[in-house]
């Protein structure tokens, strides 16, 4: 049963590392406001 226990350890360790990459994701969303920002010029020039 170590495999288990082993397995079990590198899920949590795993768990625990997603708060980290979810902190990231509002720095790409503020990125994406700055796209949006851009959009309606490029439908300006579309028209």
């Amino acid at each position: 049963m170590p495999l288990l226990e082993d397995w079990r350890i590198e899920r949590q360790g795993r768990c625990s590392q997603f708060p980290i990459p979810n902190f990231q994701f509002p720095i790409p969303n503020s990125q994406f406001s700055i796209f949006n920002s851009q959009f309606p010029i490029f439908n300006s020039q579309t028209v």
